[in-house]
């Protein structure tokens, strides 16, 4: 999946305000590094799979609803 830089900067920069344009997108590659990271282990580990699931749609990330 094509992750849109722009709008996960904008995520950022919203939780994070006091952050510099440069701190912002350099957050946001490690974030789809670590990404990345987490989808290779959960297609070996379907347990992980399933944990990451639940994290992905638990009130952690959803905090604006």
């Amino acid at each position: 999946s094509v992750l849109n830089y722009q709008a996960l900067n904008n995520e950022i920069l919203k939780c994070c305000p006091d952050l510099t344009a440069d701190e912002a997108v350099d957050a946001g590659k490690s974030l789809v590094a670590l990404l990345k990271i987490l989808q290779e282990a959960a297609q070996e580990n379907p347990e992980l799979n399933g944990e990451l699931n639940v994290f992905m749609e638990g009130d952690f990330i959803n905090e604006d609803k």
